[in-house]
C-alpha cells in the first residue's frame, strides 16, 4: 500500500498536474499570457477609485489572497495538532 500511495503522489500526480494545466491553458487560448498586462492596468488603475466607490480592484485582490493565505497557514496547524 505504501508503494502505491509513493507511486500515486509521485510521478502521476505530477503528470495529472501538468496535463491538467496544459489542457486548461489551451481550453482557456492561453488567457493568463493573454491578459497579463491587462491585469496590472486594470489593477493599478483601481488604487485611484472615484469617492463613492467603497472597494478598489487593488483591495479586492489583496482581501482575497489574504484570506487564501491565511487559511493555508492555519490547516496545516490544525492537522499537526490534531495528529499529536
Amino acid at each position: 500500500m505504501e508503494q502505491l500511495n509513493d507511486f500515486l503522489w509521485g510521478r502521476v500526480l505530477i503528470a495529472a498536474l501538468l496535463g491538467g494545466g496544459l489542457w486548461f491553458t489551451i481550453a482557456s487560448r492561453f488567457v493568463q499570457f493573454r491578459y497579463f498586462g491587462r491585469m496590472f492596468a486594470v489593477l493599478w488603475r483601481g488604487l485611484r477609485h472615484p469617492p463613492g466607490q467603497q472597494l478598489s480592484s487593488f483591495q479586492a485582490l489583496m482581501v482575497s489572497v489574504g484570506g487564501r493565505v491565511g487559511s493555508g497557514n492555519r490547516i496545516p496547524a490544525v492537522f499537526g495538532l490534531a495528529a499529536n
